[in-house]
């Protein structure tokens, strides 16, 4: 239209030649001019140059119907372009090695947990235990006296160690993190994305037309797979900035070697009968490894509005959320995140990186753990009798204790919506 109008004005200024004086012919050439351009949007800040490049869009009321359509600002999406992120948009760098956990109260964003991951793969973690065996006394007939240190202590015994390091098995693929650029909203219509459509926001509160996804707070968003039913969720939601943990159970066993000593039964009761011990406890508690920063969630509900010229158009790349049972048009399902918690991409690593294997719909994923401690069995001093040939009793010393784990997931809770990548 701008291109029209100054062909126009370019015409009147030849034909004014005629009948006018030089001087008047360029006055009048300029105000035909300027009169084709007109202000573009409210500056989004204080950076007015910055956020009237970053809108974009012409809001004369002529021809187009009123305000355009435009992406609030503050809106995060995922982006995988070689390139960075695209015209209008920034990369958010709060989310670099973590994931997002929603929320829909703008005081508890930008909470975050854990150390930022330098990889996608979350950060291993292990656990402590401690158990007590009672071991059975063997009983011996004994003259007091001093000093035979063979025998193992009976009683209780207790046994201290920690776990091999492991992962919790979460499935991640690592994406940039783009931000719109702007704080405050221009004048507009609308958004350009479909109600249904789910985004986060580097904001106080959800944009005009949105409104928070309540069912999300305080869980990780998962990609659903395929025809998956999206809104799914499992596990406990999160309270603000909870670092969650868990704990497995685990069976500890050991056998206590025979110790044949010359020696009469009898009624003593400090030597350790040996053979075969089995105790049952819980771990020490251990987070998941999973760092996140804390975004609100908004879903869009105003009315669509119709799609005019000036509407602002969203990059081509960039990938959001859908509530919705397939993406809108113009959008197509991103299969490659389908059962991944998604990572903010860390410096380094290569946009669509995966780690681990998807999760199915609805599963809440286990892990366990290995591990192999030691018992000390501390000596009984007795004086024994002579004689031939008391068996049964367990020698002192160190003896190796072995460990089964229990899988157990690691609690954190998610919710499956479909992602989306623009077209």
């Amino acid at each position: 239209m701008k291109f029209s109008c100054l062909r126009y004005a370019f015409r009147q200024c030849q034909s004014s030649a005629r009948t006018v004086s030089r001087g008047a012919q360029t006055s009048l050439c300029l105000w035909l001019a300027t009169g084709c351009y007109t202000p573009k949007p409210l500056a989004f800040d204080d950076d007015a140059a910055a956020d009237s490049d970053v809108a974009g869009l012409d809001t004369d009321g002529g021809g187009g119907g009123g305000a355009p359509r435009v992406v609030p600002p503050g809106t995060l999406a995922y982006d995988a372009s070689p390139t960075g992120c695209p015209a209008g948009w920034t990369e958010w760098l709060d989310a670099r090695g973590r994931a997002f956990v929603a929320v829909r109260n703008g005081a508890d964003a930008g909470v975050t947990t854990g150390e930022a991951l330098t990889t996608i793969e979350p950060h291993p973690h292990a656990h402590g235990v401690s158990a007590d065996f009672a071991l059975d006394s063997a009983g011996l007939g004994v003259l007091s006296g001093c000093c035979n240190d063979t025998p193992g202590h009976s009683g209780s015994q207790t046994v201290t160690g920690d776990l091999d390091e492991g992962g919790s098995d979460l499935p991640t693929i690592g994406l940039r993190v783009c931000r719109r650029d702007g704080d405050v909203d221009p004048p507009s219509s609308g958004s350009p994305f479909e109600p249904g459509t789910a985004a986060f926001f580097d904001r106080a509160a959800c944009p005009p037309g949105w409104s928070a996804l309540d069912e999300a707070e305080g869980r990780f968003v998962v990609a659903t797979s395929g025809v998956g039913p999206a809104l799914q969720v499992v596990g406990v939601p999160l309270a603000s900035g909870e670092d969650r943990t868990h704990v497995h159970h685990a069976t500890l066993s050991v056998t206590l070697p025979d110790r044949s000593l010359a020696a009469a039964g009898g009624s003593n009761g400090e030597p350790a009968q040996s053979g075969d011990y089995v105790t049952e406890t819980e771990t020490d508690a251990a987070t998941s490894g999973m760092p996140y920063v804390q975004a609100l969630l908004c879903r869009a509900d105003a009315p669509s509005q119709p799609t005019g010229d000036r509407d602002e158009v969203v990059p081509a790349g960039l990938v959001i959320w859908s509530t919705e049972s397939e993406c809108a048009s113009g959008w197509v399902d991103q299969a490659r995140m389908s059962g991944r918690f998604v990572i903010g991409l860390p410096t380094g690593v290569a946009a669509w990186a995966v780690y681990g294997e998807a999760l199915a719909a609805g599963e809440d994923r286990e892990h366990a753990h290995t591990g192999m401690l030691s018992l000390r069995v501390p000596f009984a001093s007795v004086a024994i009798l002579s004689g031939c040939c008391l068996s049964g009793i367990a020698a002192h010393g160190f003896v190796d204790v072995a460990v089964d784990v229990d899988p157990a997931p690691v609690g954190l809770p998610t919710i499956a919506l479909r992602a989306c990548e623009k077209q």
